[in-house]
Order: C-alpha cells, then sequence, then structure tokens
C-alpha cells in the first residue's frame, strides 16, 4: 500500500525501479507524465529520430503555454 513499482519501456536496457530493488514510496513522487513524445527511437535507418523528439517537446511546451494562459486543451 502506498507503493508504487515502474519499469521503463525498453526492458533490456533500462534504468527504472529494477536498478533501485523494490518498490517506492508514493510520498517520493515529484511529477506526473504529461504527454508522451511519439517516434523518437533512435534504431537502425532512422536518422531524423531527434527532429522528431524536438518536435514532440516543442509541442508538449507550447501546450503547455497555451494552458497558463486559460485555454481549454
Amino acid at each position: 500500500e502506498n507503493h508504487v513499482f515502474f519499469m521503463g519501456d525498453n526492458r533490456s536496457d533500462s534504468t527504472d525501479a529494477r536498478s533501485w530493488a523494490g518498490t517506492h514510496e508514493t510520498s517520493k513522487i515529484v511529477g506526473k507524465v504529461i504527454d508522451i513524445i511519439h517516434d523518437g527511437t533512435n534504431y537502425p535507418g532512422n536518422h531524423v529520430w531527434w527532429i522528431n523528439r524536438m518536435v514532440g517537446f516543442i509541442k508538449i511546451c507550447w501546450n503547455d503555454i497555451l494552458r497558463f494562459f486559460g485555454a481549454n486543451i
């Protein structure tokens, strides 16, 4: 109760709760996921993965700015 266990989406090469042994208290959570940047995977043949990550990041920032000024998105 009041503990979480989390895993990264790249289970073969991810730094997540498995690296820290056990579960973690929910009181230590300091943030939440607001969006996921899609198509940002670095894989052979995807030479523009970083552009997709940047576009996703800019969209998240832009939406946060709009919400700050009262937009309902």
